[in-house]
């Protein structure tokens, strides 16, 4: 096996190439196993976090039991809401659904919440 057949070097490349383009290597998205995605800044993700908390104590739910629900860590769900990680959208699919709303309802929810935010 020659350096350049090395699996490592191709991961290095492809890491050095998504970094370039401003993807990060989230290890805690979805259940801890890792995504990629960007990082919104953090005024949205604090609204996130405000919606998502909203919603989930509206239907009577503690973090764990959402987190249960939505197949998702605790820790996770905490940080969510305490506005520290960009959810992907599968993610938002999961929580929206252990909410029991659909994903646009969580989308409206954050909107208020962002405008709430700005005042």
């Amino acid at each position: 096996m020659n350096a350049s057949d090395d699996p490592g070097d191709e991961m290095r490349a492809r890491r050095e190439q998504e970094a370039a383009i401003g993807h990060e290597r989230s290890d805690r998205d979805d259940r801890g196993g890792g995504g990629w995605s960007r990082q919104a800044p953090p005024e949205q993700l604090a609204a996130l976090g405000r919606a998502i908390g909203g919603l989930r104590r509206e239907h009577g739910l503690g973090e764990e039991a959402l987190a249960r629900a939505a197949e998702l860590r605790p820790s996770y769900v905490l940080a969510l809401e305490a506005g520290e990680l960009s959810p992907t959208f599968h993610v938002l699919v999961r929580l929206a659904t252990a909410l029991g709303v659909s994903v646009a309802e969580l989308a409206a929810r954050y909107e208020r919440e962002r405008g709430e935010g700005r005042s």
